[in-house]
């Protein structure tokens, strides 16, 4: 390679890159920037990003058990930058896809272009970004789980290597767990399609593959131990539980990942989908359980009623291996945490692809009604993939488009509220300016509503509990800003219980802002009083 120039090297490297994988990069690519351009050239912070606009995410270590984020946080630097985060973010998921592509052998250029596109789509994507601050890390580990499939898969030893970014994957973010999890479950399951190879190794390939999983939870949680002997700072999301199921809890666990993954289906319960698109996912299903049984037929599976078993069981655990998240210990599950699913769409896809490879449209007898059946099924998947595209395309940009009028909307009242507080007579600069409640959250379009991704807030930005960041990083008010929400004192100098109670005895019989009088100042420290009643009551 010394002897080379570094345009010789680069173009002998890329002349053996397969052509399927540079399809799956390069479409994966612009998928992503078609779809998430608009976030990527403005700034649109919710509540979470107002107050990590700096930092790399060192709170997360102690907090989360995510103690390798900080050290990839640093790679994109210490600020929220959308276009340096979100490039890195399309580099890494673009690299992901390829490792899947690589994994799965999907050979037509067309299928790898829809795996692509499904992943770098699907709203939760557009969660992520929402607080774009966590968006390289998170998908950096995605890119992590990927890549730890593919030794698995690919090498003789890669499952005992593929220990090492598990590992670093769940010291990132544990919920995509999920997603090595229905990789290799996957692979079993592509390896009994193909019919190459006896039941029995199918059977001790996927006890190796448990073996990976279960040894790198352990050390994972054997490192967050040795580094938080005394536990995480506080209960968030229930991370502080991960580790400790209950055997008892097991088996409601298992019947709600799977009815949350029928849920998001066929019920929509986050709201992804079209109305009319829950009953193509269905006819999907119909229609990938038919291509799979002839399969069979082609392969002679059903002729192996001990390898028909296996494939049914596995058929059975992989949707409860994209959902295995449910299993981990998080009571909440919010859009962040699902991306597992898109293997349901990715099994789609390789199903069809696997077809058209074992020569399922290539039968002398065109006539032949599982010809007939065999290409509609593939139609019906086909479109329904591309369909789904377009919609999460559309609903990952009403999120933005939400995003931005809730920016811009706290953005105009946080100037307005500060000129109401700067034009007080006697006000100094150097005061502390006390909010006491919740903010009003104004609402000009009431449609926003029905935009339910998460992390895509509206109006609420201006009274949620990083507001006081909001007023300093995107308004420059560097004077102490307290803000009293419920029992919390999020930021101030302030910290004793006195100083609570008389700020809200102060406020009690104030009119709420807005109005006159809602705003006054006592003893150089400003008080406003917002429109809830939440810390007033709390003593």
């Amino acid at each position: 390679m010394l002897n080379k120039t570094p345009t010789e090297v680069i173009i002998k490297t890329l002349s053996k890159i397969p052509g399927n994988i540079k399809v799956t990069f390069i479409s994966a690519f612009i998928f992503g920037l078609l779809t998430h351009l608009f976030m990527l050239t403005n700034s649109l912070p919710n509540h979470d990003e107002a107050l990590y606009l700096v930092g790399n995410l060192e709170w997360a270590a102690s907090v989360t058990g995510r103690w390798f984020m900080p050290y990839v946080a640093a790679i994109s630097s210490k600020f929220s930058m959308p276009w340096v985060n979100g490039l890195l973010s399309m580099l890494y998921i673009s690299v992901s896809a390829c490792f899947i592509v690589s994994i799965v052998q999907v050979e037509k250029k067309i299928y790898c272009a829809l795996i692509s596109g499904i992943m770098v789509t699907i709203p939760t994507v557009a969660s992520i970004f929402a607080y774009m601050q966590h968006a390289d890390p998170y998908f950096f580990c995605l890119m992590l789980v990927c890549f730890a499939a593919f030794l698995s898969e690919r090498y003789k030893y890669g499952y005992i290597i593929a220990i090492i970014p598990i590992v670093l994957s769940l010291a990132i973010y544990q919920a995509f767990f999920g997603v090595v999890v229905a990789l290799l479950i996957l692979v079993l399951i592509l390896e009994v399609l193909d019919n190459q190879t006896t039941w029995q190794k199918t059977v001790f390939k996927g006890i190796r593959f448990v073996g990976t999983l279960g040894v790198s939870m352990i050390m994972y949680l054997a490192t967050v131990r040795i580094l938080y002997p005394d536990g995480f700072d506080i209960e968030y999301q229930d991370l502080n539980q991960m580790g400790q199921l209950s055997l008892s809890d097991l088996p409601l666990r298992i019947i709600t990942a799977y009815k949350e993954i029928l849920k998001f289906f066929v019920l929509d319960i986050r709201n992804f989908h079209y109305s009319f698109i829950n009953f193509v996912f269905v006819l999907s299903f119909v229609a990938c359980g038919v291509l799979i049984a002839l399969l069979c037929i082609k392969k002679k599976i059903h002729k192996e009623p001990l390898k028909l078993l296996l494939l049914s069981a596995l058929l059975l655990l992989f949707p409860l291996g994209c959902n295995i998240v449910y299993l981990m210990g998080p009571v909440t599950i919010h859009d962040q945490m699902v991306y597992g699913t898109i293997f349901i769409f990715v099994f789609l896809i390789i199903v069809v692809d696997m077809c058209t490879n074992n020569g399922l449209f290539e039968t002398p007898h065109k006539k032949r009604i599982a010809d007939k059946i065999t290409s509609i099924s593939s139609w019906i998947i086909t479109l329904t993939i591309v369909m789904t595209m377009f919609n999460y395309w559309i609903v990952s940009n009403q999120a933005y488009f939400k995003l931005n009028i809730g920016y811009q909307t706290a953005y105009a009242q946080s100037v307005l509220l500060m000129s109401h507080i700067q034009s007080m007579p006697g006000y100094t600069y150097d005061m502390d300016i006390v909010l006491v409640g919740s903010a009003p959250e104004w609402q000009g379009i009431p449609e926003l509503d029905q935009i339910t991704v998460y992390g895509a807030l509206g109006p609420e930005q201006f009274g949620s509990w990083t507001y006081p960041h909001f007023l300093r990083n995107y308004l420059n008010i560097t004077q102490n800003v307290v803000h009293l929400r419920f029992n919390n004192l999020w930021t101030g100098v302030f910290s004793d219980d006195e100083f609570i109670i008389n700020a809200l005895d102060i406020v009690r019989d104030m009119p709420r802002y807005p109005d006159s009088g809602s705003i006054v100042i006592i003893d150089n420290v400003i008080y406003v009083r917002f429109i809830t009643d939440y810390a007033l009551t709390y003593l």
